[in-house]
């Protein structure tokens, strides 16, 4: 190879390789940030998303207490009508 037994040359190849590597470094460096905040955000939404989820879940519950309620009461009232003759 030229750059073997030229001393300018394989000065160049040398620094072209560094300069080459540092990149690669650098790269590899900004794809795992990226991947870090990837990983944060998609986290971040993943809880958000959950307790939303939970919340929901809780007033959905309570909706369906108060449903219940709401149909035994419906009922008392259905039947305190039929006693008194009245057809609801």
């Amino acid at each position: 190879m030229v750059a073997q037994n030229n001393e300018c040359m394989s000065s160049a190849v040398e620094s072209l390789y560094l300069s080459n590597t540092d990149e690669n470094i650098r790269k590899i460096a900004r794809e795992r940030d990226d991947f870090l905040r990837y990983q944060a955000k998609r986290e971040a939404t993943i809880k958000e998303l959950t307790d939303e989820n939970a919340t929901l879940a809780d007033e959905n519950a309570a909706l369906a207490d108060e449903n219940a309620t709401l149909t035994d009461e419906n009922a008392r009232l259905r039947k305190l009508l039929e006693d008194n003759g009245i057809k609801p």
